[in-house]
């Protein structure tokens, strides 16, 4: 397959059906993501993308409230549907398919997709027809684009500070982003470890291509661009050098460490429009209650959330026992004793156990997906070809 990923678990499960009804040499044609351009010319992605002699067929694969209009915000119920008329428009057949007919009637969506496509289809590779694009578009999911609704209306009715409460992987950063250019003017985003900032700082670059990107960190201190990255322990030091009125937007990257005396510095000093925290931890393990500064939650995406609307791969866990004994740890009635719990956790023996369990579990998936790779694909395989 020419594509370079399968962004979801829907997807991944819709790459298995297609290669079980028409076989992994079909795949070949099979483009993942592949850009379109809509009638006012905004620049968007198609799932899966086929081109036959006679027609392009586009193919959508959504969770399941993705579409639903009593489940969406009607501009996002409504951008959907302008996306797939363009495309009828421009002589594209479209299908589509929600996970759960994927996952609970797979044999169906195969009957549909030999109905549709053909019983021995004949595909082609597609033709750069389309302009070459600067930079990287990207396409909001339908949670990422529902956050950046609700923080909007938050902004319309006069909220100034906004919590934004997604696993890791979700995307938030590319959510945070989108909103900070949609508000415009500085953005300040704040981060407590060098190299979260690079980070943050290469998304923004992909999502806001027009603003100028800075970093103020123990070896760099810019102070005139856009969006300015900056470690918590740097600025802190030196915020007489910024004016309280130089950003716009404060963006606070885990903010469940927002409670901390160099976060409240730093928030005490500056004096932006709206204040956007990110985390995927909202609980603080020294008891201080997040919600007390993050009073207004703009969207929640949690981990078990995220599996079950296929954003996120399913979490498979192993466990290792390890015959740690402890009943002689002191507790006070809600904690530990960290000394007595650490003299009975790192220790040799169960640190290498737990070190020998990883490379033993990851040499058998080796195994299986070498063996996978030189399995044919049959009507029960389980992978499309490579």
């Amino acid at each position: 397959m020419k594509a370079t990923s399968v962004n979801s678990r829907a997807e991944e499960l819709f790459v298995q059906l297609f290669c079980e009804a028409f076989g992994p040499e079909k795949t070949e044609n099979l483009q993942v993501q592949y850009p379109c351009v809509d009638i006012y010319g905004r620049h968007r992605y198609i799932d899966f993308a086929l081109e036959s002699p006679e027609s392009k067929i586009a193919i959508e694969i959504d969770g399941e409230t993705y579409h639903n209009p009593s489940k969406v915000s009607e501009n996002k119920y409504a951008d959907d549907l302008l996306k797939q008329n363009s495309l009828i428009y421009d002589n594209w057949k479209v299908y589509r398919w929600i996970y759960s007919q994927l996952e609970k009637q797979p044999e169906k969506v195969k009957d549909e997709l030999i109905t549709f496509l053909g019983t021995s289809p004949m595909f082609k590779a597609f033709e750069a027809d389309l302009p070459v694009q600067m930079g990287q578009t990207i396409e909001l999911r339908d949670y990422q684009q529902e956050a950046t609704e609700n923080l909007q209306k938050m902004r319309e009715d006069g909220k100034t500070i906004a919590l934004l409460y997604h696993a890791t992987g979700v995307g938030k950063t590319i959510t945070a982003a989108t909103d900070a250019k949609a508000v415009g003017g500085r953005t300040l985003f704040l981060v407590n470890a060098l190299k979260l900032a690079s980070q943050a700082k290469e998304t923004f670059a992909k999502v806001w291509p027009e603003a100028t990107l800075g970093e103020y960190t123990g070896s760099q201190k810019d102070m005139t661009q856009t969006v300015i990255f900056a470690t918590v322990q740097s600025i802190s030091k030196d915020l007489e050098k910024f004016s309280p009125t130089d950003f716009d937007y404060l963006i606070v990257d885990e903010c469940h460490h927002a409670a901390a005396n160099t976060y409240q510095k730093i928030f005490t000093y500056f004096h932006p429009k709206f204040i956007l925290g990110l985390t995927a931890t909202p609980e603080r393990s020294d008891g201080e209650d997040m919600l007390e500064l993050f009073q207004n939650v703009a969207h929640k995406m949690d981990l078990k959330t995220a599996v079950e609307r296929g954003v996120l791969v399913p979490i498979r866990c192993i466990r290792v026992k390890t015959n740690i004994d402890l009943t002689d740890v002191r507790i006070n009635g809600i904690k530990y004793n960290s000394q007595d719990l650490e003299s009975k956790l790192f220790i040799p023996e169960r640190n290498q156990l737990i070190v020998d369990t990883y490379f033993k579990v990851r040499q058998r998936q080796k195994d299986r997906d070498l063996l996978r790779q030189r399995r044919p694909c049959s009507r029960n395989c389980k992978v499309a070809a490579g």
